[in-house]
């Protein structure tokens, strides 16, 4: 059995997304541009957090002992490892004994983001990918 890693199940998450939002527009009888189908489904909630527990810990670790090196490439992975990082604060505020390791494994498995933290170029991606196999046309 062929098992899916975390970035195609996110790109498979992502799609529904993408599919939800088209049929919002098509319901409404609107012709969407590709930015606004993007940015609808880049605002939904995804099923959950697509990071390994090991990526997760180490990058808090990090985050937390050096908090002025806390800069990221791009604004998306920004946005996420901010979002993860006081998810995990949260967590050992509300529970005073808890460890690190703990909170990590409660925020990846229990707690949904905000939003997809997809990068512009990876979401037209998936949505052209998607609109392939649908054969719509937007403006």
């Amino acid at each position: 059995m062929k098992t899916k890693t975390l970035s195609q199940l996110r790109d498979a998450d992502f799609a529904d997304s993408l599919k939800a939002s088209l049929k919002r527009y098509h319901d409404r009888n609107e012709r969407p541009t590709s930015t606004q189908i993007i940015n609808d489904a880049l605002a939904m909630r995804p099923r959950r957090y697509y990071l390994s527990y090991r990526t997760v810990e180490n990058t808090i670790n990090h985050i937390s002992s050096e908090p002025s090196r806390r800069q990221a490439r791009h604004t998306a992975s920004r946005q996420q490892w901010d979002e993860l990082s006081r998810a995990v604060f949260r967590y050992l505020a509300r529970h005073k004994d808890a460890t690190t390791a703990e909170a990590v494994n409660h925020v990846i498995n229990f707690e949904r983001p905000s939003r997809f933290f997809i990068s512009e170029r990876k979401a037209r991606e998936l949505l052209r990918r998607t609109l392939r196999r649908k054969y719509c046309f937007i403006s």
